[in-house]
């Protein structure tokens, strides 16, 4: 099972674009509204992938009615057509106070390695390739088990 998170950029979610629902992510169940995640965004420009905070200001199951509309509005409104999935720390196999930079960091870059693993056509942008080498999964073992 999973939900629909629209959310804001930043810790505080007020980085809503061009629209006033703001971005869509698929995000595991455990999402709420008002939790800080870390994305996968797409800079307006170069079009490069970087990592950033984000805060759900809705969420949705994905199999509900509403969730439904929001996965089909949000499928219309991106470049490809796909929503862009945001994993947690856990999902990635990483341990730690989820309050610390370091974790942060790490599920940044993970997101991150993992979004350009399974979206090769896409480069990073300088600080996300700077962010995957620092704080990257080296091995990428904990990524494999959801490309396999």
């Amino acid at each position: 099972m999973a939900k629909i998170a629209l959310v804001g950029y930043g810790h505080d979610g007020r980085g809503l674009g061009k629209t006033n629902y703001g971005y869509a992510y698929m995000v595991n169940d455990n999402v709420n509204k008002g939790d800080n995640i870390q994305v996968v965004a797409t800079n307006w420009k170069s079009g490069k992938k970087f990592a950033t905070t984000a805060m759900p200001l809705e969420t949705h199951r994905e199999n509900s009615l509403q969730g439904q509309l929001e996965k089909s509005w949000a499928e219309s409104e991106s470049r490809d057509g796909q929503i862009t999935t945001a994993y947690s720390g856990s999902q990635l196999g990483i341990g730690g106070f989820r309050g610390s930079k370091e974790y942060q960091q790490q599920v940044r870059a993970q997101n991150l390695q993992m979004y350009l693993q399974q979206n090769p056509q896409y480069e990073p942008s300088k600080n996300g390739a700077q962010l995957i080498k620092n704080y990257g999964n080296p091995n990428g073992a904990a990524l494999r088990k959801f490309l396999s």
